[in-house]
């Protein structure tokens, strides 16, 4: 099985649910506030080894009690954190999210000791991408620490995932070029292409992000499912799989990239992949929080029977699910 290094941000999410997005100068109520572990990098992690993916996560933390909490959350779920630095004198990234009755979301981050992760500590860590064979990369870092990783990685041959969130107009002209498969929920996919407004198709967006570099761009659009495409016009598309109620789809977007990612891990083709992360993110929109709503692979497998022949290992011993 392939090894995947997430590169990413972790943060402790305080997550507030309210009965309406609040207007500018409006007081709301919060029904109520729980805290949840998750960060873009965490929780694709924590995503990823919950589909029996082997995981290296490298990050950092501040010396405080949060940063406790999200790394024993990781171990738990088989995520490796030796390389995840821990910063003194800064606290842990917090995420401060309002989750509202449809289940949506708005997310404020404060970016803490992820600041951190810097390009020197990326250096000192080199021996995790060459030894990885899948680096999943996000926004909630530097940039230049983003882009310095993808163009090492690349240049050994390895695959590269870009989840590009938050999204940002500045990305490096050089940096497309070395991302194998671009992640992009629907919104972010406009944003990235220069089209704010939504006024391009789908296609014609990402056809503007494939001609800029990028080998794949994989599409989420929610409760429209996913959609696949690259330079040669192929087209992969995977409607929603199940009938759930949203109950919060904090982390349902992480979910599905750590959860695609694994699924190439463990030898699925691309199309099968979508299918494991698309059912994935839609059992996780039914709980609360981000990595405590994720799902485990049998959970999935039990929606999916027909991927279990497809993730049978070779030599006949049959799934183990994850602990």
């Amino acid at each position: 099985m392939k090894k995947i290094l997430v590169i990413g941000s972790l943060n402790m999410d305080y997550a507030a649910s309210l009965p309406h997005p609040p207007q500018v100068g409006e007081t709301s109520l919060a029904a109520q506030v729980s805290l949840h572990p998750g960060g873009k990098g965490a929780n694709q992690a924590y995503a990823a080894a919950r589909m029996g993916a082997p995981v290296q996560l490298l990050g950092a933390v501040g010396c405080d009690s949060n940063g406790v909490v999200l790394l024993q959350q990781l171990r738990q779920a088989g995520v490796g954190v030796a390389a995840v630095r821990q910063v003194p004198d800064t606290y842990t990234a917090m995420a401060v999210i309002e989750v509202f009755p449809d289940g949506g979301n708005r997310i404020l981050v404060l970016p803490g000791a992820n600041q951190a992760m810097d390009e020197s500590w990326l250096l000192r860590q080199l021996s995790l991408i060459r030894d990885c064979d899948i680096l999943l990369l996000q926004l909630e870092i530097p940039l230049t620490t983003v882009a310095r990783a993808a163009r090492l990685a690349h240049a050994l041959g390895k695959t590269v995932m870009l989840d590009p969130a938050p999204a940002r107009p500045d990305l490096p002209p050089d940096l497309w070029p070395d991302i194998d498969i671009l992640k992009p929920n629907e919104l972010e996919l406009h944003q990235l292409a220069g089209d704010p407004q939504c006024r391009l198709t789908l296609e014609q967006a990402a056809r503007c992000l494939l001609d800029r570099g990028c080998r794949q761009v994989v599409v989420t659009r929610g409760r429209q499912g996913s959609v696949s495409l690259d330079p040669a016009g192929r087209v992969i598309t995977v409607r929603p799989l199940l009938q759930v109620k949203a109950v919060d789809s904090t982390g349902a977007g992480d979910c599905y990239s750590g959860a695609l990612a694994a699924g190439l891990a463990r030898g699925l083709a691309l199309d099968s992949a979508m299918q494991l992360a698309a059912v994935a993110a839609e059992l996780s929109v039914m709980k609360a929080g981000a990595q405590s709503a994720m799902p485990d692979l049998e959970a999935v497998l039990t929606r999916l029977p027909q991927l279990r022949l497809e993730l049978e290992p070779a030599d006949g011993t049959g799934l183990k699910a994850p602990v």
